[in-house]
């Protein structure tokens, strides 16, 4: 409590550091955003049949594309070892 008797109110900076014209590119980009979303929002089926169709796609790809890129005794780990002299110490 005591401590907030020393303290000052921040002056308030604009809500963005961005300079104007960047700041009406991001509103812009923002703006055709909401637009996107509300038409997806307005087809909902369509957009929910598209993303099933879009995992179906996907689980059918991976099933029919052949596995036999690497060998199966391909397992061993890449390793890259370094060494120094017995003594070396890293400089400061």
């Amino acid at each position: 409590m005591m401590a907030s008797r020393f303290l000052r109110a921040h002056t308030r900076l604009s809500t963005t550091a961005l300079p104007v014209d960047a700041s009406g590119m991001f509103n812009g980009l923002l703006q055709a955003y909401e637009r996107g979303l509300e038409s997806c929002a307005e087809v909902s089926l369509v957009t929910l049949c598209i993303f099933f169709a879009t995992v179906a796609l996907s689980v059918y790809l991976f099933n029919i594309i052949p596995k036999g890129f690497l060998s199966q005794q391909d397992t061993a780990p890449h390793q890259r070892i370094i060494g120094d002299a017995p003594g070396y110490l890293l400089p400061r």
